[in-house]
């Protein structure tokens, strides 16, 4: 899975677990061992129901409260907001500013073996970097999500030049 394709990185990685469907459930609390979230993903159990990402992102951010390193979301997902039932992609559009503006890069990973322009703009428009990752199942996404990660995550990492040996570097990941 994701959390265990980052071990052996030169980093120190706080991993936070939220499910959501109808309703968003953070599961593991921050945590600094990817072994829990490794246990904790593999814990998780396909619920069905709606598709609530206005939720999903705030309690996400809930989890990275008080951080003095740079915060990601990974939200992977199978479809589109159906929840709140007014508006779902405008409320999940207007979560994404607000944990944006609080620091936190949003990253999406959808997995549809067929998206439509429609459903991919409007993950891109959640996104921090205006692209979305698309997989065509969950086995796809495990086989390379540890490299698409990495380099994402690395175009939001400062870049100023640092000593030899590079010193780890600390972040905080939700998903």
């Amino acid at each position: 899975g994701v959390s265990s394709r980052l071990d052996g990185a030169n980093a120190t990685i706080g991993e936070s677990l939220v499910r959501f469907a109808t309703n968003a459930i953070v599961v593991k609390q921050l945590s600094l061992t990817s072994q829990d979230a490794v246990a904790a993903v593999d814990g998780l159990v396909y619920t069905g129901g709606w598709t609530h990402h206005e939720e999903a992102l705030l309690d996400c951010q809930s989890t990275l409260a008080n951080s003095t390193v740079p915060n990601f979301i990974l939200l992977i997902t199978d479809g589109t907001p159906t929840r709140p039932e007014n508006d779902p992609w405008g409320a999940g559009q207007t979560a994404a500013t607000t944990v944006k503006n609080e620091g936190t890069i949003i990253l999406p990973v959808f997995i549809s073996d067929n998206p439509s322009q429609n459903e991919t703009d409007y993950l891109k428009s959640i996104s921090s970097n205006d692209t979305v990752q698309v997989f065509s199942s969950f086995n796809d996404m495990n086989k390379d999500i540890a490299g698409v990660l990495v380099e994402s995550m690395c175009d939001f990492l400062p870049t100023t030049p640092t000593p030899s040996p590079t010193p780890p570097v600390s972040y905080r990941l939700v998903f």
